[in-house]
């Protein structure tokens, strides 16, 4: 059923970048055209409703309050009322700081599914300033600014990658 909703559209991914609230009206109008399908990742975008929340952090599911039968979430959470349920193991992938990055996973979720343009939003990399990496001030976190790095250049790897495959 999501296969056959999905096919021959491009799918936007919106992450929860800071960006996300910055770009929102091109968010918004982007995300509005009929042969788009919205999925946000481990947050519901506040800014309008997408199409489905693609969650892979047990933490974020529990923190969400409506919008769970919109969600897409993988088998690490369990979960019951959800959309679909994924397999965590399939989706992680090799690139240091980021084998289990929701963002990452979402993308080869897609390309598994035959999806054949995907555009993203919000997935702005880290900064090491974490009080500007994300939109929601809550998801930040603190870390060495070494790991921010990793992660960073993980993200650039695996996107890369993923390109080979689907146009990003």
């Amino acid at each position: 059923e999501f296969k056959t909703l999905l096919s021959g559209k491009a799918v936007l991914i919106i992450a929860p970048g800071s960006s996300s609230v910055e770009e929102k009206d091109k968010i918004i109008d982007f995300g509005s055209k009929d042969d788009v399908v919205t999925i946000s990742v481990n947050f519901d975008y506040k800014e309008c409703r997408t199409d489905f929340i693609f969650l892979s952090n047990l933490r974020r599911f529990r923190k969400m309050k409506d919008g769970k039968e919109r969600c897409i979430v993988t088998s690490n959470i369990p979960a019951d009322n959800v959309y679909l349920q994924t397999n965590y193991q399939n989706l992680l992938n090799d690139y240091e700081g980021v084998k289990d990055n929701a963002g990452m996973m979402l993308i080869k979720f897609l390309i598994d599914l035959g999806v054949k343009r995907i555009y993203l939003a919000g997935l702005d990399g880290y900064s090491v300033d974490p009080t500007r990496n994300f939109a929601d001030e809550a998801m930040n976190f603190f870390t060495q600014k070494r790991i921010f790095e990793t992660m960073n250049e993980g993200m650039n790897k695996a996107l890369k990658e993923y390109s080979k495959s689907i146009k990003i």
